[in-house]
């Protein structure tokens, strides 16, 4: 194959529309979008790559290339090249070009919805946790109003990444109440489940509710994460109750979504309105509830 541009196999693409901000025959970026036309950038050459468009060891298209692609100077094309090289999807070399690396990472971690919060030991086991943040903070109004206190009360924060085979998973700040957090130190919480610690405390933890969506990496969960920031990441925001109903915890959970995924098991049963899906137990083997 040479030191030639492996030029990636998918049908040719139509003119893009959003004039100043396509190439010949590139795809359209959007101007007028919050993220940055080299995170734009970025996004579609991580989809070309997810998609198995050029090879491992490939050469890919250049800042020239770029540029005249998706109709951006040079300088934002080096600046999505080098976010590709700092996530580990590319190597960038002077008179070999930019290449694709081949995956590093294990395989995605699997939680099961139905036994996210009751598998702890296996997270435990299998993950490292890194403390970034550990202390009395101010807690904006989303976490007063989901733990029930004061607007502007001071919680225990705690901010940490969880990691797999030496690999970012998560980033993890969760908040907890006064009467929750007494006696938590920063090493237990390097050595041991944030739920563990609350039930130490004394605290018969219940119940949880929580949601489940996409967002964008900030810059420093990016860093943190290893990905390029506005990179799309599956985040999880959950209250944890005790046996009276009152929260205990309240955390927002970002997940690497190259590491980790959320796996269903479903069955066919009769029900009023014939055959439909049901939610099986949990399968055996499966991680979640680590905090």
């Amino acid at each position: 194959m040479g030191d030639a541009v492996q030029k990636p196999a998918r049908p040719a693409r139509g003119d893009g529309a959003a004039a100043g901000a396509t190439g010949a025959g590139g795809p359209a970026l959007d101007p007028s979008s919050p993220l940055p036309l080299y995170q734009q950038i970025v996004a579609v050459l991580t989809s070309r790559i997810a998609a198995g468009e050029w090879e491992v060891g490939a050469r890919m298209p250049g800042e020239h290339d770029l540029s005249e692609e998706f109709g951006v100077s040079r300088i934002t094309a080096k600046r999505a090249l080098d976010e590709l090289a700092g996530a580990g999807l590319v190597t960038r070399e002077r008179g070999r070009g930019t290449r694709l690396l081949a995956p590093t990472s294990a395989p995605p971690m699997q939680s099961s919805i139905e036994g996210w919060l009751d598998q702890m030991a296996h997270m435990q086991r299998t993950t490292e946790v890194r403390l970034l943040d550990f202390g009395p903070a101010a807690a904006p109004p989303s976490v007063t109003g989901a733990l029930g206190v004061a607007p502007g009360t001071r919680l225990l924060r705690t901010v940490r990444v969880r990691s797999l085979d030496d690999a970012p998973l998560s980033h993890l700040t969760a908040w907890l109440p006064e009467r929750v957090a007494g006696g938590i130190t920063a090493a237990d919480l390097e050595a041991v489940p944030l739920l563990k610690l609350i039930e130490r405390a004394g605290v018969r933890v219940n119940a949880a509710r929580q949601t489940v969506s996409a967002t964008l990496a900030a810059p420093d969960v990016a860093q943190s994460l290893a990905l390029y920031a506005g990179a799309p990441l599956l985040e999880v925001r959950r209250v944890v109750s005790d046996a009276e109903g009152r929260p205990v915890q309240y955390l927002r959970a970002l997940y690497h979504p190259d590491r980790y995924q959320m796996a269903m098991t479903m069955t066919r049963i009769e029900g009023d309105g014939g055959m439909q899906w049901s939610p099986a137990p949990a399968l055996p083997g499966h991680a979640g509830g680590e905090e």
